[in-house]
């Protein structure tokens, strides 16, 4: 009997951290126009850009499923500090530094914010 309840628990303890390496990030989106800025909370799946965090490979990955939007990708630290830039929303960066990050993504009139702790 402890010979089973040992492969049991051994066996959970194989498959659930293969599936706690990638976290999908949700995004903010706000809608720009002429001096105002309407926010929306939206999950990636209606904003065709998708974020996603690699724990394992430290890696933070911007896609856009759609391949006419255009716009540039800022990271920044919580208070405003400016780590890294891509001119292209299909990017990615790696973060080796603990700690809470602000992901903008700015289009023509728009803009995607999300924030991410690590």
């Amino acid at each position: 009997m402890k010979t089973i309840f040992m492969f049991i628990i051994l066996t959970f303890g194989l498959v659930i951290p293969s599936h706690a390496g990638k976290v999908t990030i949700n995004s903010r989106f706000i809608k720009q126009r002429s001096g105002q800025s309407i926010e929306v909370d939206r999950v990636p799946m209606v904003l065709p850009i998708v974020i996603t965090y690699d724990a394992e490979t430290q890696i933070l990955e911007i896609e856009s499923e759609d391949e006419t939007i255009e716009g540039v990708v800022f990271l920044y630290k919580l208070n405003g500090d400016l780590i890294n830039y891509s001119p292209t929303i299909n990017s990615s960066f790696h973060i080796t530094e603990a700690g809470a990050y602000i992901v903008s993504v700015q289009g023509d009139g728009w803009i995607s914010e999300s924030n991410i702790i690590i």
